[in-house]
């Protein structure tokens, strides 16, 4: 499990640069000549992931089978990672479909959003900690119980966890890690030894001989 949760996003993305940087002409000549089959298995894809978040995990009343069980935590992680993977290929060299993904990630929001997330990773639960108890207070003198106060605390703590915790993590990121980020500028790291690649490690045997 620790894999998943401290590296869910990483392995998805190392297999997809595997695969793009390894099998670049199969992946090339697949997407070009299977245009139908390889937006098939994009809807497939996008329905896995749609489909195991509607499954009710955290339901008390939800009470799946040992055998479903053993199947879904054995499966459903390696699934949906397969799946992140497939989507994350598909928007580099796909069509119909595939470019409508590309597109839709090619926003600049991503960007400024994709900076802040690991910090807010981080932080999110100080967050929700400060802020869910008062909410919670504030929720159930104003609504009444028949409209169920405490789901309604739920969705009020998200949204203002998400308006602080992005304020803050901005200003984390402004004046400690993008100046941190800044430095490998500096002459001191700009001499390090350049990584030996297989082709120029092959020039300079050639070289010798």
């Amino acid at each position: 499990d620790n894999l998943y949760t401290r590296f869910g996003a990483l392995v998805p993305g190392v297999i997809a640069a595997w695969i793009c940087y390894g099998y670049q002409e199969k992946v090339l000549h697949f997407f070009e000549n299977r245009k139908l089959l390889s937006n098939g298995i994009l809807v497939v894809a996008f329905g896995y992931i749609l489909l195991q978040f509607t499954i009710p995990l955290q339901d008390p009343s939800f009470h799946p089978g040992p055998l479903w069980q053993i199947v879904f935590n054995t499966c459903a992680r390696n699934f949906f990672a397969i799946c992140i993977t497939y989507i994350m290929v598909s928007s580099l060299y796909g069509r119909w479909l595939c470019g409508i993904v590309r597109w839709v990630f090619s926003w600049w929001i991503w960007y400024p959003m994709s900076q802040l997330a690991y910090s807010f990773y981080l932080l999110h639960i100080g967050f929700i900690a400060l802020l869910m108890w008062p909410v919670l207070i504030l929720v159930s003198l104003f609504v009444p119980p028949s409209m169920e106060p405490y789901t309604l605390s739920v969705f009020v703590t998200t949204f203002f966890v998400v308006i602080f915790g992005g304020a803050f993590c901005s200003v984390l990121y402004t004046f400690i890690e993008r100046p941190f980020m800044n430095m490998r500028d500096l002459p001191v790291f700009r001499h390090a030894p350049k990584a030996v690649t297989p082709h120029a490690l092959g020039g300079a045997v050639e070289e010798e001989a």
